[in-house]
């Protein structure tokens, strides 16, 4: 049974990307539990990283940067290794 978990509204973020974000938003929606959300945080981080495209590139981070605060109310660049 999936516990019921509110997504952030990440409205405001698609509204300012250019048209990358009609995907970034389509692979938001399908996400549904908490668990889903991380790993599109890293998934996007993937992307990010291996994109050629810098408008792209910084598209995924800014998504996958303000969503990583979201769900953990840290910044993500003060995110530090953890053990599973």
């Amino acid at each position: 049974m999936l516990s019921f978990f509110p997504k952030p509204d990440m409205a405001p973020i698609f509204a300012h990307l250019p048209a990358i974000a009609i995907w970034i938003e389509d692979e938001y929606k399908k996400a549904v539990t908490r668990e889903d959300l991380f790993e599109l945080v890293y998934k996007w981080l993937d992307k990010a990283e291996v994109s050629t495209n810098t408008i792209r590139e910084q598209s995924y981070t800014i998504c996958a940067h303000f969503l990583y605060s979201v769900l953990t109310n840290r910044n993500y660049a003060t995110k530090q290794f953890q053990s599973y």
